[in-house]
């Protein structure tokens, strides 16, 4: 139940639980960890990175598609995040909260995003409005693992049906990124 995640993350020693949401902290040169907010009740926030790339940035995830998340994106790109675009995304997995502001960067930045193929194919399937399929899949994984039909109601949904996303680029694993002078191995 949705009390029962709550207790979970209630339970878990955060070293850095101080960290606000809707805030940026510099982590190292040209590496940023940002909190931003979410529209769910348990996690409220989900942790996205920007990376310094020569003359623009790198962002790791994007944040979900909330208006809450983009007024704090707003924010941060006229203040903290001013001096440079971002010109590329790294999309970790096909969560709502990790790729929903996709298309909101593409209309900002025009950046290219990147995503591994795989969980390209299971954000398709979220995103497939006539997929009852898949959507039945997620169902039956949820129940199986003791989510009542109740709860099974209350779960964040994925992005609206509206909603699409744009890959440019796909990744595997072994590849090899470089990000502002550094390699990143995915």
């Amino acid at each position: 139940s949705n009390l029962a995640i709550k207790l979970l993350y209630d339970e878990i020693d955060y070293p850095y639980s101080d960290v606000a949401i809707s805030s940026a902290t510099k982590i190292c040169a040209g590496i940023f960890w940002i909190r931003l907010p979410t529209s769910f009740i348990t996690p409220d926030h989900v942790n996205v990175w920007l990376l310094a790339d020569g003359d623009s940035w790198t962002l790791i995830d994007t944040g979900s598609n909330a208006n809450l998340t983009k007024k704090t994106w707003s924010e941060l790109l006229k203040t903290q995040f001013k001096d440079r675009p971002i010109k590329r995304i790294i999309c970790t997995h096909h969560h709502p909260d990790h790729v929903g502001l996709n298309l909101w960067f593409k209309e900002l930045f025009s950046q290219k995003t990147y995503m591994t193929a795989i969980e390209y194919e299971l954000l398709a399937g979220q995103l497939s409005r006539y997929n009852p399929t898949h959507n039945r899949m997620i169902e039956e994984f949820y129940i199986q693992n003791g989510v009542n039909n109740i709860e099974l109601l209350q779960l964040p949904k994925c992005p609206n049906d509206d909603q699409s996303f744009e890959l440019d680029v796909v990744i595997k694993n072994g590849d090899y990124i470089k990000i502002g002078g550094r390699t990143w191995r995915i």
